[in-house]
């Protein structure tokens, strides 16, 4: 990362269930996590350059989760997923939990792609690397810095 110090790399993890909550008879799964998901968004606004967000968001509802709807609203890009894979959350229940996002106001970022790393060629042991989670390996193209 030496000589990019106009990328920022932020870490995140969101509340693991979020809360629920009835808004005029609408079941809200995830409330909590959309809120928090917001304010680190709507924070995220206020760091100059590009921004590369890693997080264990607890989506449970993957891409349409509500905490990753509302970083997406809020500006964050999520990053192109390269690979076949589905899940990053490695128990029976297998969920999308663990996201890389980005921003680039300035365009520094021309390219931005996860993989998902394996442990096991079948996916199917009980832990990966030792977690129940699935590291993540991003890999960002960047522009060149422009002097003007």
């Amino acid at each position: 990362l030496a000589g990019h110090s106009d990328l920022t790399f932020v870490s995140a993890h969101l509340d693991t269930h979020g809360s629920l909550r009835v808004d005029q008879l609408h079941l809200r799964l995830g409330a909590g996590r959309a809120a928090q998901g917001r304010a680190l968004g709507e924070a995220l606004k206020t760091v100059s350059g590009s921004v590369v967000l890693g997080a264990d968001l607890n989506s449970m509802l993957g891409m349409t989760d509500p905490g990753v709807r509302a970083l997406i609203e809020t500006g964050m890009h999520p990053t192109l997923r390269t690979g076949t894979w589905r899940h990053t959350f490695h128990t029976r229940l297998r969920l999308l939990l663990d996201h890389v996002m980005y921003r680039c106001p300035d365009k520094r970022i021309k390219h931005a792609e996860v993989v998902r790393l394996d442990e096991a060629r079948d996916d199917r042991s009980r832990r990966v690397f030792g977690s129940d989670h699935h590291p993540l390996l991003a890999r960002l193209e960047v522009n060149p810095v422009t002097h003007g």
